[in-house]
C-alpha cells in the first residue's frame, strides 16, 4: 500500500488551547482561531518547512491581540483571512498593517460585530460615524497587483467609504465572489465598475440591501458577468427590469435572490426557464 502525505488539512470551526502537532508535509492549513492559542501554539506553525497557503478564521473577542499579532508573522504564508472586529482602536491598526504586508491574499472576508448585533434592526448613527469603513485596507485594494490576486471578497461593514469602493472597482479585477451586502454606500455605477473588471470571472454576487442599487446595476451585472451563478438582491430597488436581463444574459444562473412583490410572475417564469435557475422571494 503507497502512503500518500498529507499536504492539505482543515480544522475550521475548532479550537484548540494546546498547540497542535502536524505533519511536516502541510501545504495548505485552514484553521480557526479564539485568542486564547498560546505562542507555542503559533511557533509550531511557524516550523512546518513546506506550509505555503494559511486560512485564518479569526473569532476572537476584544481579548484577542496576542492571536492577531501572531498572524502578522505569517503575512507571507496568509493566503485567506476571516475575521471580525470587535475593538475598533485596535483592529484598525492590525488592519492597516495586515493590508500592507500580506502580498498573496486570495480570499478577504472582514466582517464588524456590529453588523451580527444589529442585523434585526436599527443602528444608532454614533455606533456608525465610530465604525471602520474600510480605510485601513487601502494598502491591499490600491495595490494592483495585491487587489489583483482577490478571489473572494466580503465586507460586512456599518459603512464603506466611495474612495474604498472605486479603489476595488478598478484593482480587484479577478474577483469570483463579491459580497457588499447591507452597504448604503455602493451605487449602480460602481457596480458596474465592478462587473466590469471582474466580468469574465464573477460568479457570485450579494448585494442584498444595498438601498442604491437599482435596475441599472443589475443590468450591467447581466451584461458584463455572462458566467454569473449567484446574485441577491433582496430589498434593492429592483423589478423586472432585471430579471429580464439576467434571464437574457446570465445562462448559468443557479440562484437568484429577489424581494417579494419586486417583480412580476411573468419575469420570475422567464428567469426560470432561461436559466433552469432556482429564484428565491
Amino acid at each position: 500500500m503507497v502512503q500518500c502525505p498529507l499536504v492539505k488539512l482543515s480544522l475550521e470551526g475548532h479550537y484548540f488551547s494546546t498547540p497542535l502537532i502536524l505533519p511536516p508535509t502541510l501545504e495548505k492549513l485552514k484553521l480557526s482561531v479564539c485568542g486564547d492559542e498560546s505562542t507555542e501554539f503559533f511557533d509550531n506553525l511557524r516550523q512546518l518547512p513546506h506550509l505555503r497557503r494559511l486560512y485564518i478564521t479569526d473569532n476572537g473577542d476584544t481579548y484577542s491581540k496576542h492571536s492577531r499579532k501572531s498572524l502578522l508573522s505569517f503575512s507571507d504564508k496568509l493566503h485567506g483571512l476571516s475575521i471580525t472586529l470587535f475593538d475598533v482602536a485596535h483592529d484598525s491598526k492590525f488592519i492597516y498593517r495586515l493590508a500592507t504586508n500580506c502580498s498573496n491574499l486570495t480570499t478577504l472576508d472582514i466582517t464588524d460585530c456590529l453588523m451580527r448585533k444589529e442585523f434585526g434592526g436599527g443602528r444608532l448613527i454614533d455606533d456608525l460615524l465610530s465604525r471602520p469603513d474600510g480605510t485601513d485596507l487601502m494598502p491591499l485594494f490600491s495595490s494592483p497587483q495585491k487587489a489583483a490576486q482577490l478571489k473572494h471578497l466580503r465586507l460586512s461593514l456599518a459603512t464603506i467609504s466611495r474612495q474604498v469602493l472605486e479603489t476595488i472597482a478598478d484593482n480587484c479585477v479577478g474577483l469570483r465572489t463579491l459580497d457588499l451586502a447591507n452597504c448604503p454606500s455602493l451605487t449602480d455605477e460602481l457596480l458596474e465598475r465592478i462587473a466590469f473588471n471582474s466580468g469574465q470571472t464573477l460568479k457570485v454576487v450579494d448585494i442584498a440591501r444595498c438601498s442604491e442599487i437599482t435596475n441599472q446595476g443589475i443590468v450591467g451585472v447581466a451584461l458584463y458577468c455572462p458566467n454569473l451563478e449567484e446574485i441577491m438582491m433582496f430589498q434593492c430597488a429592483v423589478s423586472d427590469e432585471a430579471l429580464y436581463a439576467l434571464g437574457s444574459n446570465c445562462l448559468h444562473l443557479r440562484v437568484c435572490g429577489i424581494h417579494p412583490g419586486a417583480a412580476s410572475r411573468e419575469a420570475i417564469d422567464y428567469v426560470k426557464r432561461s436559466t433552469d435557475g432556482r429564484l428565491f422571494v
